[in-house]
């Protein structure tokens, strides 16, 4: 697993955390760079698989934070 791999799954653990607590507006923010850095890992592993399903979750969390975020 690369470093980039690392940081992803940090991220998105904090993200979770997150969620949980009183800064819970943070976590799509989180969540959207800790997909992304897991897509990076994704296209440096050559994973088809994992690049496609990090990329809708990505998209889905990007049109989640431009509809107006968690409410």
């Amino acid at each position: 697993m690369t470093i980039i791999g690392i940081i992803g799954i940090v991220l998105l653990l904090i993200s979770y955390i997150v969620l949980t607590t009183k800064w819970y507006k943070w976590f799509l923010i989180l969540d959207i760079l800790a997909t992304t850095c897991l897509i990076v890992h994704s296209i440096l592993i050559k994973d088809v698989i994992f690049i496609g399903v990090n990329s809708m979750v990505d998209i889905f969390l990007i049109i989640k934070l431009l509809k107006g975020g968690l409410k």
